[in-house]
C-alpha cells in the first residue's frame, strides 16, 4: 500500500482517478512547515541554520497525513521545481520518511501515462534544490524581518503588509534608478521624410534615406532642390527572399507576456488559470524555462498537421537552450490535441493561446519575396534617395493555421 502526497487537493483527486486501490492520494495543501513568523528563526551564529515549525493552520492536515501514512510506503509527489522539492522534503521530515530512500516522484503533466511512468522512476529528494529554496527563504527573512517594520513606520499607505525581501528590495532599487532616468531625460527631435509619387499603379509611400542628419535646414535644402526637378527615376532595385518563423513553445515568462498582450491578463491571473489547467490535466507544468517538447508529443503534432493541413508543413522546433534552464523539463504545452469541453470561458482563452503555440511552433516558417526600389533625381542623388519595400507571400507556412483562406 502507498500514500502519495501532492501539493493540492484538486491534483490529488485527479491522480487518484488514475490509480488503483493500492494507492491513497492525499494533499499537503502547500507547505506544512515554515519559519516562525514572530521570530527571525535563523541561527546566524551557526551557519545561518533555519529553525522550522509546523504551521498552526496545518495541524489537521499533518494529523491526517500521519494517520494515512501508517503501514504505507510514502511517495512524495509535490511539483517538480525548487519549491516543490522543499515541500516534499518538509513532508518527509514531518512524517519520518528516510530522505535517502527513493520516495520522490516527479511529472510534468497530470495524465495517466505520465503518472504511471513517474511511479516507475522514483528517486531521492534532490537536496541541491532543497538547499537552493532554503537559501532564498533565508535571504528573504534576513532582509524582510528587519526591513519590513521600517516600511510600516515610514511609508503611509492604506495597503497592509508592506514587505521587503530579496525580490522587492532589488525591484525597488531598479524602479528608483528608472525614475531618476526619466526625470533627467532630455528629449531629442527626430524627423523623417515621406513622399508619394504619381504615375504608380500602387500607392507606395517612400522614405528618404541618406548619410546626412535630417533637420530643419536639410529639409529646406531638399524642398529647394525638389522645386527645380520633381522627376525621379529608379537607380537601384533588388529582389530577395525572407522568412518569418513561428514563435517558440511557451515558457513561463513568454506565456505571461503573451497573455498580457493578447488577452489583457495580469501575471497573477495567468498563473492562477494555468495552475487550474495543469491540475485539470490539460497542460504541462506552467513553471518552466525549457523550450523542449518530447518526441512522443511532437509525433502527435506531426500527425495533426498532416491531417489538417499538409504533412510538408510540419517541422519539429529546435529546442533553443535557455541559459540555466532545467533541460529535463518540457515547455508549456497542451497534453492532448483534442480540446476539452469542460473549461470556463476565461480558462478556454488561455488554453487556446497555449494550444495554438503548441501547434504552430511545429510548423515551417512562411516565405516572402521582398522587393526594394530606390529612386532619386540628379539634384539630390549626392544627398540621398527615396526607398520603398514591398513583400509578397510565397509560402504560407505556419500562418495557414491562423488563416485557412491561404
Amino acid at each position: 500500500m502507498y500514500l502519495l502526497i501532492t501539493e493540492s487537493p484538486a491534483k490529488a483527486k485527479k491522480i487518484q482517478g488514475f490509480l488503483g486501490s493500492d494507492y491513497k492520494v492525499s494533499s499537503s495543501c502547500g507547505h506544512i512547515r515554515d519559519l516562525d513568523k514572530k521570530k527571525l528563526s535563523i541561527d546566524v551564529d551557526h551557519d545561518f541554520k533555519p529553525i522550522y515549525k509546523n504551521l498552526p493552520d496545518k495541524r489537521e492536515i499533518i494529523h491526517s497525513l500521519k494517520s494515512l501514512s501508517k503501514g504505507k510506503q510514502v511517495l512524495l509527489a509535490a511539483d517538480d521545481d525548487r519549491e516543490g522539492e522543499a515541500i516534499a522534503w518538509h513532508c518527509g521530515n514531518v512524517l519520518g520518511v528516510k530522505i535517502k530512500d527513493k520516495n520522490r516522484i516527479t511529472y510534468r503533466e497530470i495524465s495517466k501515462s505520465a503518472i504511471l511512468q513517474a511511479l516507475k522512476q522514483p528517486r531521492e529528494i534532490n537536496m541541491c534544490e532543497v538547499n537552493a529554496q532554503q537559501a532564498r527563504r533565508i535571504i528573504d527573512r534576513l532582509i524582510g524581518f528587519k526591513l519590513s517594520p521600517c516600511l510600516w513606520k515610514h511609508i503611509q499607505t492604506k495597503e497592509k503588509g508592506l514587505s521587503a525581501g530579496r525580490v522587492q528590495s532589488a525591484l525597488l532599487s531598479l524602479l528608483d534608478k528608472r525614475d531618476k532616468k526619466i526625470e533627467t531625460y532630455e528629449p531629442e527631435i527626430s524627423l523623417t521624410i515621406h513622399s508619394d509619387f504619381e504615375d504608380l499603379e500602387n500607392n507606395c509611400e517612400f522614405i528618404f534615406q541618406g548619410s546626412y542628419e535630417i533637420n530643419d535646414e536639410f529639409i529646406k535644402l531638399l524642398l529647394t532642390l525638389f522645386s527645380k526637378d520633381r522627376t525621379f527615376t529608379i537607380f537601384d532595385h533588388s529582389k530577395t527572399k525572407e522568412k518569418s518563423y513561428p514563435k517558440k513553445p511557451f515558457i513561463t515568462s513568454t506565456l505571461q507576456q503573451s497573455a498580457q498582450n493578447e488577452l489583457g491578463f495580469s501575471v497573477s491571473m495567468t498563473m492562477e488559470i494555468a495552475q487550474k489547467l495543469y491540475e485539470g490535466g490539460h497542460i504541462t507544468y506552467m513553471r518552466t524555462d525549457s523550450m523542449f517538447i518530447s518526441d512522443e508529443f511532437s509525433k502527435k503534432v506531426k500527425k495533426f498537421v498532416g491531417d489538417n493541413f499538409n504533412s510538408s508543413d510540419y517541422c519539429k522546433p529546435g529546442a533553443k537552450k535557455v541559459k540555466g534552464a532545467q533541460e529535463a523539463h518540457e515547455a508549456i504545452r497542451v497534453t492532448s490535441l483534442t480540446k476539452p469541453d469542460d473549461l470556463e470561458p476565461i480558462e478556454m482563452k488561455l488554453y487556446n493561446l497555449i494550444y495554438d503555440r503548441t501547434v504552430t511552433s511545429h510548423m515551417k516558417p512562411c516565405e516572402y519575396l521582398m522587393y526594394k526600389v530606390r529612386v532619386t533625381n540628379k539634384d539630390i542623388q549626392d544627398d540621398g534617395y527615396f526607398t520603398v519595400s514591398h513583400k509578397r507571400l510565397m509560402y504560407p507556412g505556419y500562418k495557414i493555421y491562423y488563416d485557412k483562406s491561404l
